[in-house]
């Protein structure tokens, strides 16, 4: 598999992605996007070779033409949530 550093390739305009600005954290918002949580971190725990963050939900940003979106649960199974939260399996 092949990568890139994000200080040497524009990964929005690679996938043709068009970044919005948030409105309380500095990195963008991927524009049309199902839904997108702003989240500022609120703590840092050393988990051996990762970091584990723990982060606020500071703004939550949808489309609603678009009401349901696919989340992979354990990588194994394919659940569908709505906009009000209704878990559809």
């Amino acid at each position: 598999m092949l990568s890139k550093s994000c200080r040497d390739t524009d990964q929005f305009k690679e996938v043709g992605f068009t970044p919005i600005p948030a409105k309380f954290v500095k990195p963008p918002i991927i524009e049309n996007s199902t839904v997108a949580y702003e989240c500022k971190v609120v703590n840092e725990i050393d988990a051996g070779d990762h970091t584990l963050y723990i982060g606020k939900v500071v703004a939550i940003h949808g489309s609603p033409e678009k009401p349901s979106h696919l989340y992979s649960i354990h990588y194994r199974k394919l659940i569908s949530i709505d906009f009000e939260g209704n878990i559809k399996l």
